[in-house]
């Protein structure tokens, strides 16, 4: 069992490297036809159970990315991240709105991101965990940028978090394991 483990393991990184390096990068504010973030209509269910939609935090500066509740890899470098990221703002006496998007649908119920909160100790009030519908995510997920695969039950999705300003555009990615994350929270920046 562990061997199958292993290969399992060695073959999702090396999708995870293939989706890095042959999936086009969206370029833009996103791959959608809507101006910003905010105005993209898709329905979303929180973790208190509210349906609300990205437009619900419009007029307000935000980092948003996708993952899952179930991710091992690279949710939990994602997560770091943005741990680290609050703790940045903290310092700087800054509160800006995390949105964390579920690739996981039929999995990341109110329920679950509940759980997850809790588990991994997220106590942030603004942080927002978010489900769109199974038939959604995928437009979702093209309207920000974020290229995912599902490969034998296991969602494989390379890191990317978005830096969002008030207007809904995308000012800053971070996307690599090398991009600074001072200069992420940089607003002026445009790198996307």
């Amino acid at each position: 069992m562990p061997g199958l483990v292993l290969r399992r393991w060695v073959l999702a990184t090396f999708i995870v490297g293939a989706l890095t390096l042959c999936n086009p990068v969206v370029t833009g504010a996103y791959a959608g036809s809507v101006d910003g973030v905010w105005q993209i209509p898709i329905k979303l269910v929180d973790d208190s159970g509210e349906q609300v939609t990205l437009g619900a935090w419009a007029g307000q500066p935000a980092i948003i990315t996708m993952e899952y509740t179930e991710s091992s890899l690279v949710c939990s470098v994602t997560l770091a991240y943005l741990k680290e990221l609050q703790a940045m703002l903290d310092a700087r006496g800054q509160t800006i709105n995390f949105l964390i998007i579920s690739l996981d649908p039929k999995s990341d119920t109110p329920q679950a991101w509940r759980r997850y909160r809790q588990t991994f100790r997220l106590p942030y009030p603004n942080w927002h965990f978010l489900t769109a519908s199974v038939e959604q995510t995928p437009a979702l997920a093209q309207h920000l940028g974020v290229s995912y695969r599902v490969f034998d039950g296991i969602i494989i999705h390379r890191l990317r978090i978005l830096r969002v300003d008030q207007t809904g555009k995308i000012v800053n990615v971070l996307r690599t394991h090398f991009d600074d994350l001072s200069s992420f929270l940089d607003q002026t920046a445009t790198a996307y």
